[in-house]
C-alpha cells in the first residue's frame, strides 16, 4: 500500500509541474503517467498476500473484521484490507516448581490455596493452540 501512496505523491507533483509556466511543465505530463504506473504496481502488489504454513490470516477492513479466515497459501485480497496473521501450531509449556526446568527460568508454578487454606504449588504442562 505503500508503493500506492507514494504513487498519489508522484502524480500530485505531476500535476503541480504541468501547470507551472517553466520549461518543468513540459515533464508534468511524463510525471503524472509515472505516478499512474506507481499507483498500479503499488495496488497489485497489495492484492496478494502469502500466508506461512502453521497460520492463518484474519482480514480487517477500516477496524471492522471480516468473516471469512485466510489458511496457509496465497491468496487475493481487497488492497485495502489489513491481513494479520496468527500462529496456530500446537505448542508445549511446562510450568514446574523446579528452577531449571521448563522455558522460564525459576519458580513459575501456580500457588493455590488448598480448602484449608494452605498454600499449594501445582505445576502443569499446557498445550497451547
Amino acid at each position: 500500500m505503500f508503493i500506492a501512496i507514494l504513487g498519489v505523491i508522484i502524480i500530485v507533483i505531476g500535476v503541480g509541474l504541468k501547470r507551472s509556466p517553466e520549461a518543468a511543465g513540459r515533464l508534468g505530463g511524463t510525471v503524472s503517467t509515472l505516478g499512474i504506473v506507481v499507483v498500479v504496481i503499488g495496488l497489485l502488489l497489495s492484492a496478494f498476500k502469502i500466508i506461512e504454513p502453521g497460520k492463518v490470516g484474519v482480514q480487517t477492513l477500516f477496524g471492522k473484521v471480516q468473516d471469512n479466515v485466510l489458511e496457509s497459501g496465497l491468496h487475493v485480497i481487497n488492497p485495502l484490507v489489513d491481513v494479520t496473521t496468527f500462529d496456530i501450531q500446537t505448542q508445549t509449556y511446562t510450568m514446574s516448581a523446579v528452577s531449571n526446568e521448563g522455558q522460564k527460568e525459576g519458580d513459575d508454578a501456580i500457588g493455590v490455596l488448598s480448602a484449608d487454606g494452605l498454600e499449594v504449588k501445582s505445576t502443569f504442562l499446557y498445550y497451547i493452540k
